[in-house]
């Protein structure tokens, strides 16, 4: 946030000998270091509630005008919150708009975040061992919505961010999910899908798709070979709660330059899924815990009788 800049540049060494000098006390040196920096962050909060009104962009003379600040003050303001990803600029226009960091926060589910703590430890571990991409995903309607990815440490890998959304028939974890939905509402959903074209391998056939969820759901994990991205494979086992409900699915990704399907299959699958059956075990255990507002709802999203849109991620 643009505060930590200020709160940086307040506290540097140059502005202790003047506190010193003046005989100020350490207490009215943070007072002063929180008061700009309380300012700060209203300030921009300010701008960022401003500029969601915009939908088509807003230059900065308007968001002067509209605010109320002065331009070199609200051109200081826009440039931090570029650089932490809550606003972006048009290169061209000179324009602004919201960034994907607000889109990132709004999207977060408290039912996601407690999913993650719980799985990043089994992912960062899996990780380790297969020395590849990572990623844990729900159900965000007729999408795959990602809650967490552990990177591989190798230069060329494949990676994701949280809240980002992927289709759910060219993705092996959006299979993996669609395979163990009971076969009505399976049949509903892949009615419903856009099964758009990523690459030349990609389902783009109702039935075919449905023979693919099938085939894994009889063998425990789905499959993506070069479906969503060219160069790139996966495979996805479901995370389930002992009682059969759907929580979410996880995957490995790798570059086919490192691993071909058919041996990321031979290497992982059995990894992977007790990887699942851990994180499916610990949230069973969660979720049947009361708290202190009850018994905590942590299961994935069911999707819901609308039109589906296509995903990007």
């Amino acid at each position: 946030m643009p505060y930590v800049g200020i709160v940086n540049a307040v506290g540097h060494t140059s502005r202790r000998g003047y506190w010193a000098a003046t005989g100020r006390s350490d207490d009215a040196d943070r007072d002063d270091v929180t008061s700009e920096s309380v300012g700060a962050a209203r300030k921009a909060f300010a701008v960022l509630s401003r500029l969601s009104t915009y939908r088509d962009g807003a230059s900065l003379t308007e968001l002067v005008t509209a605010v109320g600040y002065p331009p070199s003050t609200m051109h200081r303001v826009l440039r931090d919150l570029v650089e932490a990803g809550f606003a972006i600029q048009d290169p061209v226009t000179k324009l602004y708009w919201i960034g994907p960091e607000v889109t990132r926060i709004a999207r977060r589910r408290p039912q996601d975040d407690l999913l993650r703590a719980i799985a990043r430890p089994h992912l960062q571990q899996l990780a380790d061992r297969t020395g590849e991409t990572v990623f844990i995903s729900v159900l965000g309607g007729f999408e795959v919505l990602s809650v967490d990815c552990v990177l591989s440490g190798r230069r060329l890998r494949m990676w994701g961010e949280p809240g980002s959304r992927g289709p759910l028939h060219a993705t092996a974890q959006g299979k993996a999910m669609l395979s163990r939905m009971p076969e009505t509402a399976r049949a509903r959903v892949i009615a419903a899908l856009p099964l758009d074209r990523y690459t030349r391998n990609t389902i783009t056939r109702k039935a075919e798709l449905e023979a693919d969820v099938v085939a894994a759901a009889e063998r425990g994990f789905a499959i993506n070979n070069e479906e969503r991205d060219e160069g790139s494979v996966s495979i996805a086992a479901p995370i389930v709660h002992p009682a059969g409900r759907l929580i979410g699915a996880m995957s490995i990704g790798a570059p086919l330059q490192r691993w071909t399907l058919e041996e990321m299959i031979r290497e992982f699958r059995q990894d992977l899924l007790e990887t699942a059956a851990q994180i499916a075990d610990r949230m069973s255990a969660l979720a049947h815990s009361p708290g202190e507002g009850g018994t905590i709802e942590l299961l994935a999203d069911e999707p819901t009788a609308r039109t589906p849109t296509a995903g990007s991620g």
